[in-house]
């Protein structure tokens, strides 16, 4: 009985938990507000949280190598990547390979230019993901000011709209997703190195886990994760826009917090992405069937942000006592 009851605690002691649980509190407020039913609402619901899943997913990975690490190009990536792919696309699907692959190299070369100027140059995360990102953004501002942009590939488009047993595939792609990087970080050498060195970088050193280029690849994985993210959500947006990506900066960021990643690093929660990133979703649809100002949701998200990072920063004061 003990032991049942130590589970328990354990489990309901976990932000995943907490993050599911305000997102079904949240789905029982929309119901009487809502034409659909319950069911609707729920699967549209995991369908839009999808696209920040697999963007998290990244930031998730960047942030568990530890000493301040954190990815504040994923908007940016995720619009250049966007841009290129609609590009290739060119409203057909006789070249959606090749749009697929370019979108993802996209992804990876900015994820590797981050690691560079952080492992190499050794410039804060923050200044060198930001400063790349500001580079990307440049580049897409000269793709929308030359390039003739048609739309995405019909197929992905139609993709976008389908569903298997009521659930969006892009859902089931990010499930799918997130089962790999699952296993990536807890049954994989790296994912033993990525949390060695979120843990104790010094330790990691004598060790021998490598944490440069752990943390080098850490980045690589997140532009990439932020090219698939593109991509699909170049379908299911209709192409390229300038502010395409524009919400992943704080979405990204948040999931990761309300999961319960820590943010000092060496801890990581896959299911936590998905609850955190559920609950922003049902958020913002709350928030916009209450008709609120765009101003107003996001200073309500950046309060949620803010109550999560104490929480979460008062238990890592507490284990370090």
């Amino acid at each position: 009985m003990t032991t049942l009851k130590l589970r328990a605690g354990r489990l309901f002691s976990q932000a995943w938990v907490v993050s599911f649980g305000a997102s079904l509190l949240i789905l029982l407020a929309l119901i009487p507000m809502s034409s659909r039913g319950p069911i609707e609402v729920l699967l549209s619901n995991f369908s839009l949280s999808s696209f920040v899943v697999i963007a998290a997913l990244g930031q998730m990975i960047v942030v568990s190598t530890g000493r301040g690490a954190i990815d504040l190009s994923i908007p940016y990536t995720i619009t250049l990547s966007v841009y290129v792919a609609t590009i290739i696309q060119a409203g057909r699907d006789d070249q959606l390979a090749l749009s697929i692959v370019a979108a993802l190299a996209v992804g990876a070369l900015v994820g590797a230019v981050n690691g560079f100027a952080v492992v190499v140059l050794r410039i804060p995360a923050m200044v060198a993901t930001l400063s790349v990102g500001f580079i990307a953004q440049s580049l897409v501002q000269i793709l929308s000011s030359t390039a003739r942009l048609v739309g995405p590939s019909p197929a992905i488009a139609a993709l976008s709209r389908a569903d298997i047993f009521g659930f969006s595939v892009f859902t089931l792609i990010a499930i799918v997703i997130c089962l790999l990087v699952g296993l990536l970080i807890f049954r994989t050498s790296f994912g033993v190195r990525l949390l060695g060195t979120g843990q104790n970088d010094i330790a990691a050193r004598l060790a021998d886990l490598n944490p440069s280029s752990t943390r080098w690849m850490a980045f690589v994985l997140s532009g990439l994760l932020a090219g698939i993210t593109a991509v699909l959500l170049g379908g299911y947006s209709g192409g390229a826009s300038l502010g395409v990506g524009a919400s992943f900066l704080i979405s990204s960021i948040a999931a990761v917090v309300l999961g319960g990643t820590l943010m000092s690093g060496g801890k990581s929660s896959v299911a936590g992405i998905f609850g955190g990133a559920l609950f922003l979703t049902f958020l913002v649809t709350l928030t916009s069937t209450l008709d609120m100002a765009f101003g107003l949701r996001s200073i309500i998200e950046g309060l949620v942000i803010l109550v999560a990072l104490a929480v979460g920063g008062q238990k890592v004061l507490k284990k370090s006592r």
